[in-house]
């Protein structure tokens, strides 16, 4: 079976850059965020009905959002269902179509915040690899706050340190707890992007895709980002060992108070290694 991809990780820490390069393989094809496991397990905590096997049928959204861009050919959305697995594994095959319809056998699908079901995606989708990106918090922090500065219609209320800061914690202790389970593989940001073709060639080995030399330069973000989500553009260019913006995006009582609250030891715990 052709790998199922997911791509999570905290915003910003590169989840966008790291699906152009799997989608820059020949044999894989991307979509952009579905939000899928949000709608059927909750937005970041198991929805009570879930643990009972019962969906609402939301992730059906989901998959609408992908068929209604026009493409010739799409499959038609999977009928409403009330059982979890089944509801998913309609949504799975309806990737599955889309992806062979592009002429590819395996698909990546990036929705950060699925890392926070990372373990459920890992247990019960058939061929489903988890890969997780973590970044060094303070980049993320900076990174969020320039975001919100320059889209302050969208993110106003994200250029607060402690927003940034709760987001990272939350996503890389999610990371750490599944760590080390089977379907999992964790890639930190500044390997990659140090070292681009040994990264990707660790991850197709843990996740069973053929590495192919094409990936160390990302697919065209056209493929998988919305026209309204230009923030999202510096994140999938060529691969660059993007400086951290930290010093420049807070003050120095706020750089210490980031520091001071990052979550060092689930960083440990992800990634095998200190925070710098």
């Amino acid at each position: 079976m052709e790998p199922r991809l997911f791509v999570v990780g905290a915003p910003r820490s590169g989840t966008t850059l790291l699906q152009g390069m799997l989608a820059a393989h020949p044999a894989v094809h991307t979509f952009p965020e579905t939000g899928l496991f949000l709608r059927a397990l909750g937005m970041r905590h198991r929805l009570p009905w879930s643990y009972l096997g019962v969906t609402l049928g939301k992730e059906r959204k989901a998959l609408a959002g992908l068929a209604a861009r026009g493409e010739p050919g799409a499959p038609p959305l999977p009928r409403r269902r009330w059982c979890l697995r089944r509801s998913v594994a309609d949504a799975v095959a309806f990737l599955d179509a889309l992806a062979a319809r592009a002429g590819a056998g395996a698909w990546v699908e990036k929705t950060p915040r699925h890392v926070f079901h990372a373990g459920w995606i890992g247990r019960h989708v058939p061929g489903g690899q988890v890969v997780h990106i973590v970044r060094d918090g303070r980049a993320v922090a900076a990174s969020i706050r320039e975001r919100a500065r320059q889209y302050p219609e969208r993110f106003a209320r994200q250029r607060r340190p402690a927003y940034a800061v709760r987001t990272w914690n939350r996503a890389v202790r999610a990371t750490a707890r599944v760590a080390s389970h089977p379907g999992q593989t964790v890639v930190r940001y500044e390997d990659l992007t140090a070292d681009p073709e040994g990264e990707l060639r660790r991850i197709c080995r843990q996740t069973g895709l053929d590495f192919d030399p094409a990936m160390t330069e990302p697919a065209d973000g056209s493929a998988f980002i919305r026209a309204h989500e230009a923030w999202k553009a510096d994140t999938a260019g060529p691969v660059s060992q993007r400086a951290s913006r930290f010093e420049r995006a807070f003050s120095p009582a706020e750089q210490a108070w980031v520091e001071g609250h990052l979550d060092r030891r689930a960083y440990r715990r992800a990634t095998g290694v200190e925070l710098p």
